[in-house]
């Protein structure tokens, strides 16, 4: 597959993904409005119901298989292109971490090479890295959170 393909393959996944995320906010904005004309009706009625037990159910749902689909889609484009084999299932993580607790058991941990210490903070330091990177995009900036008050420490 060229690499042209394969970009032209990406951007057509992204419309998909924006048409069908524009799709959902027009369902969302018709579904609102709705709910309003609803509840200035019903309010005049006097009735203590709220939505049923199934709307509510339904409101979350349409959310979540959305968002699963693109969450599993990404997951899926950074998958390949990290060249990812199959996922361990569950049984290898916990063999994994059993292994683990024997070794903390038996002293096999003492046996551990500097290269290998080396190895595994190289990896600690790549995981904090990214750790970092997502903090940023979530605040929106490269500076810390805007707390009212942080700044004036001793002065009453």
């Amino acid at each position: 597959m060229t690499s042209h393909l394969a970009a032209r393959q990406l951007e057509n996944r992204f419309r998909k993904v924006a048409l069908q995320d524009t799709m959902l906010n027009r369902f969302a904005s018709k579904a609102f409005l709705a709910g309003r004309r609803f509840a200035s009706t019903e309010a005049t009625k006097a009735k203590p119901a709220g939505p049923s037990f199934a709307a509510r159910i339904q409101g979350i749902t349409d959310p979540l298989m959305y968002y699963g689909r693109v969450g599993l889609s990404f997951v899926t484009q950074v998958a390949s292109h990290q060249r990812v084999g199959a996922f361990p299932n569950l049984a290898e993580a916990q063999d994994g971490i059993a292994k683990f607790f024997l070794a903390l058991q038996n002293g096999a941990w003492k046996k551990v090479t500097v290269r290998q210490v080396g190895q595994l903070t190289a990896e600690g330091v790549k995981v904090y890295g990214f750790f970092l990177v997502g903090e940023m995009v979530g605040r929106g900036s490269i500076v810390g959170y805007n707390i009212a008050g942080a700044g004036h420490h001793g002065h009453h």
